[in-house]
Formats: C-alpha cells, structure tokens, sequence
C-alpha cells in the first residue's frame, strides 16, 4: 500500500502519518531495493498506515466539532480495499464527545474489526453530533483520506 503514495510530498506524508511514519514512508518508497536501508526494520506495514490514516481523521474530526462546538455520540468506519470492496463498522460512544484522542481510540478500536492489508480508502462519519444543550440539527459529518 505505501507504493501508492509514491507521488505524495513528503510534508503531506508526515501531517497524515505523523514526522516520522510519514517520512518512512516518504523514503521507502523512493528507495530502489538494493539499498540497505530497506530492511525489515524500514518497511511500513498496511496496519501503520490504516492506522495513521485513522488518527489524521480522528483528529481532523474532532477539531471541526470543537470549531462547531458539536459532540460526537457515534462513529462508523468505512475501509475501501483496493479490489473495490469495502466494510462497515459502528460504534456508539461511551460518552459524547470532542477530544480528537478519545475519536482516535473509538476508531482504533473499529479498525481492528477489518482486514488491514491492501487498504485503498478509510473514511470516518461521526453519525450523530449534538451541541451541549441543543438538539441535534446537523447532517452528519463524513472525513475520508485514500490511500491513491
């Protein structure tokens, strides 16, 4: 999977993944396989990158619903594999809420319900968010990224 980044800039890499995922990424996939660098240690497994796929929309998330002032009472994940097929899961949240790692946990946790290898797309909907005191009025919000 990381191979399909390959056109991606390296800054864009390391705001979705995070400096230093992002940069492994970056540079494996610009090395030329007889470089020592290359090794197992180096390589960049589906599951880091499902993974941080899952953290940049978490956060990307709960940062639109701080700006909203809007709770999250709800997730579903979505993962698209690169043969065109694709998973749903739901979760309701223990408690409403807007912290971009309490999102990142309730999505991890998601995540392991899936396949993690050959991941084309994650996407992440918060099903039903709320204002402190006001009822829910709003559409769902939906965050994606893909991986090509």
């Amino acid at each position: 999977m990381a191979e399909q980044l390959r056109d991606v800039p390296k800054p864009m890499l390391q705001r979705v993944f995070g400096h230093g995922l992002g940069r492994r990424i970056w540079e494996l996939v610009r090395s030329t396989g007889t470089q020592p660098c290359v090794g197992p240690m180096s390589r960049v497994s589906d599951a880091d990158l499902a993974i941080g796929m899952v953290e940049y929309l978490s956060q990307h998330a709960a940062d639109t619903l701080l700006a909203r002032g809007r709770l999250a009472k709800a997730i579903r994940l979505t993962i698209t594999y690169a043969d065109g097929k694709s998973s749903t899961a739901r979760m309701p949240l223990a408690k409403q809420t807007s912290e971009g790692n309490e999102l990142a946990l309730a999505t991890k946790a998601l995540l392991h319900q899936f396949r993690a290898c050959n991941v084309r797309s994650v996407d992440l909907r918060i099903t039903s968010t709320e204002a402190a005191s006001i009822p829910d009025q709003t559409p769902d919000l939906v965050y994606s990224t893909a991986s090509a």
